[in-house]
Parts: C-alpha cells; sequence; structure tokens
C-alpha cells in the first residue's frame, strides 16, 4: 500500500493563510476550507509567527500549581515523607 505524500506549504503561502485569519477575520475553519488546509496547520502556523511553541502554550495552560515537598529541603535534613499511608 502506497503512502499519501505529505503536502509542503512555502513561508509565503503561510504567511497569507495567517492573514486570513488575523487581517481578516475569518475563523479558522473558513480559511481552511478556502484553503483546503486543516484547521491544526493554521493554528500551528498562528502560534509559530507569535513565537510560541503551540505545545508548551498547551501545557502551560493546562498545568496546575503544584505543592513541592522538596522546596523547603536542604541536604542535611531528612527526606520529606509522604502524606500517603501504607
Amino acid at each position: 500500500m502506497n503512502r499519501i505524500p505529505r503536502r509542503l506549504f512555502t513561508t509565503e503561502f503561510k504567511r497569507e493563510a495567517i492573514k486570513l485569519v488575523t487581517a481578516k477575520n475569518l475563523s479558522l475553519a473558513e480559511a481552511g476550507r478556502k484553503l483546503d488546509v486543516a484547521t491544526k496547520s493554521l493554528r500551528v502556523w498562528i502560534a509559530q509567527s507569535e513565537g510560541v511553541n503551540l505545545k508548551r502554550r498547551l501545557v502551560l495552560a493546562n498545568s496546575q500549581p503544584t505543592n513541592n515537598v522538596f522546596e523547603n529541603w536542604n541536604e542535611n535534613s531528612p527526606l520529606p515523607r509522604s502524606s500517603a499511608t501504607s
């Protein structure tokens, strides 16, 4: 079975696609249909143009502050014990 070749887009094409969404206020879905490009690709191109790694942005958006048990620990103090009981 042959694989479908991956489509490659020029930088100029990506810039024009980004302008459709940002300057002309088209939704990602509308621009994607008009250009025959996946909305995920448009989303990634926009994030890249803003200088933001999309995965990092998603991780930061979904991350919750954690309680760091080692925050006040130094090498001379005993290791903190887990609050879970065995």
